[in-house]
């Protein structure tokens, strides 16, 4: 058990990216809603809002460089997934 939750320990600021990018793309992954952007369980729009919140929103942001990169960086993510989801979905007809 203890050697399982040491593999999902976060070691540096890469895997922390692609796990934040990740977990906001989830839901269109799982088919919950079709925009990522606008599904309210996420925290993705915390991240563009300047309300205040629990989250640590300024060390992630800096983790992308900037809230333009954020942003870029979750539509390139996002691009490559639906392009996947559409390969398989011409695999299945």
């Amino acid at each position: 058990m203890i050697e399982h939750l040491q593999k999902n320990r976060i070691y540096d600021e890469d895997y922390l990216r692609q796990l934040v990018v990740y977990i906001h793309l989830n839901p269109v992954k799982h088919k919950f809603t079709n925009d990522f952007e606008s599904y309210k369980h996420s925290s993705y729009r915390t991240y563009l809002s300047e309300k205040q919140t629990n989250i640590i929103r300024a060390y992630i942001l800096e983790l992308f460089c900037g809230l333009e990169n954020f942003i870029f960086y979750h539509d390139e993510n996002r691009i490559k997934h639906e392009g996947i989801i559409k390969e398989i979905n011409n695999l299945d007809e």
